[in-house]
């Protein structure tokens, strides 16, 4: 049994991670346990709308605003498959990663609707997720590909996508613009 859990924490890339879908890459960690992890990348906008999401699920949607927020990609997994980062257990039925700020990570179309309805803020829509297999994510940070840090609210819904990395890195005293490749040579 895994006694340490990462579920509610950034998972943050290190500047050496070259992996195409993870490099500079802030994941939400929704799930950790002895059979793998879960999560969702929060700083990869795809280039859909919300408002192309909800008209392909034919939510009608009333309000611009939401039209214009981006979808970002959750991770490799399921593509199709669409996830919900939210502030508001209260709209409807889901996993709630963190109690104090109330994060919840749901994944149905009765939550898209309800966000069409009640206009919150504090959503983030993801497609696909990121997934990792029992021992691999704990081997990954042992092997120095992944920093991990607590959620940051402000990180997770206010700051631009392209400033989230660097802003995660400094949740935990990491800057990434004075990390250098040449290990040795000062």
């Amino acid at each position: 049994m895994n006694e340490i859990s990462f579920k509610n924490r950034f998972l943050i890339a290190m500047p050496t991670l070259n992996d195409p879908y993870f490099h500079q890459t802030v994941t939400l960690l929704f799930e950790h346990n002895d059979k793998g992890a879960m999560g969702l990348i929060i700083n990869k906008p795809l280039d859909i709308s919300l408002g192309e999401i909800l008209q392909h699920l034919n939510i009608p949607l009333t309000n611009s605003e939401l039209d214009k927020d981006k979808v970002l990609l959750g991770g490799p997994v399921a593509a199709e498959q669409g996830f919900i980062i939210h502030t508001h257990p209260e709209l409807c039925p889901g996993d709630v990663v963190d109690q104090n700020h109330k994060i919840t990570v749901s994944a149905s179309k009765e939550v898209l609707q309800n966000i069409v309805e009640q206009q919150p803020d504090n959503i983030l829509v993801c497609l696909g997720y990121s997934a990792w297999k029992e021992g691999q994510l704990e081997q990954e940070i042992a092997d120095n590909a992944w920093i991990l840090a607590d959620v940051d609210p402000n990180v997770l819904f206010d700051l631009p996508f392209p400033q989230r990395w660097k802003a995660s890195g400094l949740l935990v005293g990491v800057d990434f613009d004075r990390l250098s490749g040449d290990v040795g040579h000062g």
